[in-house]
């Protein structure tokens, strides 16, 4: 089965690539320098900082592929019906009727997913119950903690 394709909002494909250019510009030419200095001090080095240097070498190179793969494969979300929730929208809901509002911003993947910033993937509870929604709505999400009910306020 063809894994489902990747889609990455504006601001999320901009995101991926100041991480890449970030990695490609500053990191790695890092790296690099801070080899090129053990391997100059030489036994004065243990094992250890070197392998970390290698390790950490290891990691970035990863990363720049892992982010050059996401961006030549993935789509941009086009907009979605006016007022609805769609990729890049940012979500005012109701908590369960209590007087807690959460605001969330839908995005496409979990390379643009963030917790803290109430980024949440299409494909997260939350987010898949609310695509396609509009202000008023009432949406009830089944999470892994238990039943949610959400009141949407606001589609930006």
């Amino acid at each position: 089965m063809k894994p489902r394709q990747q889609v990455l909002t504006l601001q999320g494909r901009d995101m991926v690539r100041a991480e890449l250019d970030h990695l490609r510009t500053v990191r790695r030419p890092q790296v690099i320098e801070r080899l090129r200095r053990l391997r100059e001090q030489g036994a004065g080095q243990t094992y250890g900082e070197c392998q970390e240097a290698k390790d950490e070498g290891a990691f970035v190179d990863g990363r720049i592929r892992e982010l050059e793969a996401l961006l030549a494969e993935a789509a941009v979300a086009q907009n979605g019906p006016a007022g609805a929730v769609a990729l890049g929208s940012r979500v005012v809901v109701m908590v369960d009727g209590e007087a807690i509002q959460e605001t969330y911003t839908i995005v496409g993947c979990s390379a643009e997913a963030d917790c803290r910033s109430r980024r949440i993937t299409r494909e997260s509870p939350v987010g898949r119950a609310l695509l396609g929604r509009k202000p008023g709505e009432l949406v009830q999400v089944d999470t892994p903690a238990g039943p949610l009910n959400l009141h949407v306020l606001a589609v930006n």
